[in-house]
C-alpha cells in the first residue's frame, strides 16, 4: 500500500470514529423525559381513539413514513393501537396541492380535511424552521390536537410552537446526525410498544 493510500484510509477510518462520537454526543444530550412524554402522547392518542398524523421534507418526509409504519406495525396486539399516517405519501395530492395552492400549505390543508382534536400531529425536522410544517402544527394547535415536533439544531420554530418536543441539539446544518437520530427514536418508540403485546 502506497503512503497516499494508507493516508486516505487513516481519514476515513478516523472520520467513521468522529462521526459515531458526535452522534453519541447528540444522542445523550437528549431529554429521556421528553422521550417519555413522545411514548405518553402516543399512548393518550390510542385510548382517545385518535389517529397519529407525521409529516416531513427531504429525508425527514422518508423517515416520517417509516415512522408511521412501525407505529402501526409495532402496536397490533396491544393495548394501544394506533392508526398513523404520513402526510407524504400521496404524491399526486402532494404535488396538485404544491402547485395550487403553495408548497407552505400541503400539511395544512391535508389536516383542515384529517384532523380531530383527539389526534397527535408530529413533525420531523432538523432546522424546525420548514414552513410547511410550521403551518401544520399551528393549525393542530388551533383545532386543540396534540402537537410533537423532533427537531435539531437550535430547535427553530417548531419547537416553539409545538405542544411538546425532542430537541436534538446539534451545529446547525449537521443534518445526517440528526436525522439518524430520527430513525432511533423511531425504532426505540416501536420496541416500548412491541414489549407491551399480548400473547
Amino acid at each position: 500500500m502506497d503512503l497516499q493510500s494508507n493516508l486516505t484510509e487513516k481519514c476515513s477510518s478516523t472520520f467513521a470514529k468522529d462521526y459515531l462520537f458526535r452522534l453519541v454526543k447528540y444522542f445523550e444530550q437528549i431529554d429521556s423525559g421528553n422521550l417519555s412524554a413522545l411514548i405518553e402522547a402516543l399512548k393518550e392518542t390510542s385510548l382517545a381513539g385518535g389517529q397519529v398524523y407525521l409529516m416531513g421534507n427531504g429525508g425527514s418526509a422518508a423517515s416520517s413514513t417509516h415512522f408511521a409504519n412501525d407505529l402501526y406495525c409495532a402496536t397490533r396486539n396491544t393495548p394501544y393501537p394506533l392508526k398513523a399516517q404520513s402526510l407524504v405519501d400521496n404524491q399526486s395530492l402532494i404535488t396538485a396541492l404544491a402547485n395550487d395552492q403553495g408548497f407552505e400549505n400541503v400539511f395544512k390543508i391535508q389536516l383542515e380535511s384529517y384532523l380531530q382534536a383527539n389526534d397527535l400531529v408530529i413533525a420531523l425536522s432538523a432546522s424546525g424552521n420548514s414552513t410547511n410544517l410550521v403551518r401544520g402544527i399551528e393549525f393542530a394547535n388551533s383545532i386543540g390536537a396534540k402537537s410533537f415536533s423532533i427537531v435539531g439544531f437550535d430547535g427553530g420554530l417548531l419547537k416553539e410552537l409545538s405542544s411538546q418536543s425532542i430537541h436534538i441539539k446539534t451545529p446547525v446544518g449537521d443534518y445526517g446526525p440528526v436525522e439518524d437520530i430520527h430513525l432511533v427514536i423511531n425504532h426505540l418508540i416501536a420496541d416500548y410498544f412491541k414489549a407491551l403485546r399480548i400473547h
